[in-house]
């Protein structure tokens, strides 16, 4: 009796170990590290820099996307959308936002489009989107003459310091004239 095996056919080569899949795949590693680099630094010279080529490889892969929750540095606040009209005959009165703050107890266990496109309103690059709110408050109620669209930011204490409410910071995104809008 033999302790040899039988020996069956070879493997396939796939090609990984030729020099030029290893050296294809080297870059292809090497530009996707440059770019998660680049997308980290993204408000630095050289980041910004790097990102006019690489930001549409950034794109289609969403490389760009980030939640800040489970980041290093969770948000220190909560934010919501505030709107204010001001009427032909000075008064103020409070519009609607589209959801608005919510019940301290409350809990959402579906995601809701409307809620991701109140919070985009607060992104300075959004000025159309907050245009358009403003205009349909506007062709809602023909009495305004101004809508103010505003970001009420409730800062989270700091811990141990719990029983103490977090400073409100309200900070005024946009004034619409609703003679313009019309």
């Amino acid at each position: 009796m033999s302790d040899e095996r039988p020996v069956g056919p070879a493997r396939p080569s796939h090609g990984a170990g030729t020099p030029l899949v290893r050296g294809l795949l080297s870059l292809f590693v090497v530009w996707h590290l440059v770019s998660m680099g680049a997308s980290l630094t993204k408000k630095t010279a050289p980041g910004a820099a790097v990102r006019i080529v690489t930001g549409p490889y950034e794109k289609a892969l969403g490389i760009w996307q980030s939640w800040g929750m489970f980041g290093p540095n969770p948000p220190l606040g909560t934010s919501w959308l505030k709107v204010d009209g001001l009427r032909d005959d000075g008064s103020t009165v409070v519009l609607e936002p589209l959801v608005g703050e919510k019940d301290f107890d409350r809990t959402d266990l579906t995601y809701s489009r409307v809620q991701k496109v109140e919070r985009n309103m607060f992104d300075a690059k959004k000025q159309s989107l907050r245009d358009g709110f403003a205009a349909w408050h506007c062709r809602r109620d023909p009495g305004l003459v101004t809508v103010v669209i505003r970001k009420e930011r409730h800062m989270t204490p700091k811990p141990g310091q719990r029983e103490t409410p977090g400073e409100v910071r309200d900070v005024e995104l946009s004034r619409h004239d609703c003679a313009e809008l019309r």
